[in-house]
Formats: structure tokens, C-alpha cells, sequence
């Protein structure tokens, strides 16, 4: 996901906006609107309970480990509709990836290359780890008492709201010239909750935990090489440019 936002998200929007300010603007509103909210809606994950983990060795505070693997033990989930807030954080982020895919899609569009490395990567990198987002929901619901039926219906609901955010960009973009700025805002927004979720998410993890330290660090370097290298090979593609005419003492010229 990190090397994603900076070797595909974020040249690709650099080059819709052409504007470093407004680059920069977006990419710390996906940011600021990422992390407002996992917080707001109190977003965390769950695992199965694995006794010879609870008392690892790691290097924050002592703390209870307990609650964070399982949802039966869990402060924050033992009230019935706890379940509402996850639903509601996670199918935020999920319509923030609709959007992206949406922004990528259309400037695939411009350019006449629908499928390419460009899109493939965000929409594998969202297709893996929309199971894990769902598990989570599906566990603090069997946790709190719901039926299947509604954890079912739920979860189908999640499923949903990445589609529909791509739904509504394309929707929303339809009517705009190639090379509108809203494309390369969306595309910067992107970049802003990727690099969110991998900051606060997925890098702690390396550097809290020493078990398995090394195993972890290694798989973050082969995702990272592994993307640049075909970010090298696979070849990419560019909308055209349409830029204003100079203006009229520009034209002119002696002879």
C-alpha cells in the first residue's frame, strides 16, 4: 500500500493537477479524514486468541493484550450496537478506495488504457484487504449476539461501499474535461488514506512487536521492491494535456 501511494498514486496525481499546493492539500485531507475516522468510530482490529501471544514481548507499555484479540473481551464491543461504528469507519475508508479506483479509471479512460498497472495495483491492494476489514465486523457482531442472517446482510452492505464510491466518482466526473483538477484531487486523497492506514496501521506493527521482527520487515521489502519493479517494467500510459493558448505577446515575434 505505501509503495502503491508513491510510485502510482501519487506521480498520476501530480500530473492531473500540476499543482504542488493543491497536491498537498488533498493528500493531507485523505489523511486528516482517514485518521478522524478510525478515531471517531473507535476502528480497531480483531484476531483469534492465540494463548503463546498474550504475553509477548514488545516495546510499548505494559498493557492487556487480551482485548485485542479477542471481541468477547473487548471493553469498547460489549454493547450490542457496538458493531454500528466499525460499520460506519470501515465503510467510510471503503468509499475513500472507491474513489480512488473511480480517479484511476477515469484517467485510464482519457488515455484510451483502461487496464493497467496503474489500476490493477490499488484495486489488488483493496481487494486484499477487504476480507480481513470484514472479519472484523463479522467477529465483533457473532461477539455481541447478532444472528447470522444480519451479519450476513451486514457484511454484504460493506461489501458494497467501495463500489459505490467508484460509482459515485464516476458519476460525479462524467461531464469534466481531461485534466480537471478533481480527478488529481481525488487521486491525492487516495494517497492520503494509504499512507494513513500504512502509518498507523500496518508500520507499528514492525516496530512494536519483536517476534517475528524479521519476518515482517522481509515482507515489507518484498511488497515494496515487488511493486517498484513492475512500476519499472510494466509500461504506463498518460492522458493527453490540453494546455491554454499563450497569450498574445507571446505570439508575436521579430523576425
Amino acid at each position: 500500500m505505501l509503495s502503491v501511494a508513491f510510485l502510482e498514486l501519487l506521480p498520476l496525481a501530480l500530473e492531473q493537477l500540476g499543482s504542488i499546493d493543491q497536491l498537498a492539500t488533498s493528500i493531507l485531507i485523505g489523511l486528516v479524514a482517514t485518521f478522524l475516522i478510525t478515531r471517531l468510530f473507535n476502528v480497531h482490529q480483531h484476531g483469534n486468541i492465540d494463548e503463546t501471544h498474550l504475553d509477548h514481548d514488545c516495546d510499548h507499555p505494559d498493557h492487556n493484550h487480551v482485548a485485542s484479540y479477542s471481541p468477547e473481551n473487548c471493553t469498547v464491543h460489549q454493547r450490542k450496537n457496538s458493531w454500528i461504528g466499525l460499520f460506519l469507519g470501515l465503510g467510510f475508508h471503503s468509499i475513500l478506495d472507491g474513489i480512488a479506483i473511480g480517479a484511476i479509471f477515469t484517467v485510464n479512460e482519457q488515455s484510451g488504457t483502461i487496464w493497467n498497472f496503474t489500476l490493477l495495483a490499488p484495486l489488488a491492494v483493496m481487494i486484499l484487504h477487504l476480507p480481513f476489514e470484514s472479519l472484523s465486523l463479522f467477529s465483533v457482531m457473532k461477539a455481541t449476539g447478532w444472528s447470522n442472517r444480519a451479519i450476513y446482510i451486514t457484511n454484504i452492505a460493506f461489501g458494497t461501499a467501495a463500489p459505490l464510491g467508484t460509482v459515485l466518482f464516476l458519476a460525479g466526473t462524467s461531464h469534466l474535461a481531461v485534466g480537471s483538477p478533481v480527478i488529481g484531487i481525488g487521486l491525492g486523497i487516495a494517497v492520503g488514506v494509504c499512507l494513513c492506514v500504512s502509518l498507523s496501521d500496518i508500520l507499528p506493527e514492525l516496530g512494536f512487536h519483536s517476534r517475528d521482527r524479521l519476518a515482517l520487515i522481509a515482507a515489507l521489502l518484498l511488497g515494496v521492491v515487488s511493486i517498484f519493479i513492475l512500476h519499472r517494467v510494466v509500461p504506463h500510459s498518460h492522458p493527453p494535456h490540453t494546455y491554454p493558448d499563450p497569450p498574445a505577446e507571446q505570439k508575436t515575434h521579430t523576425r
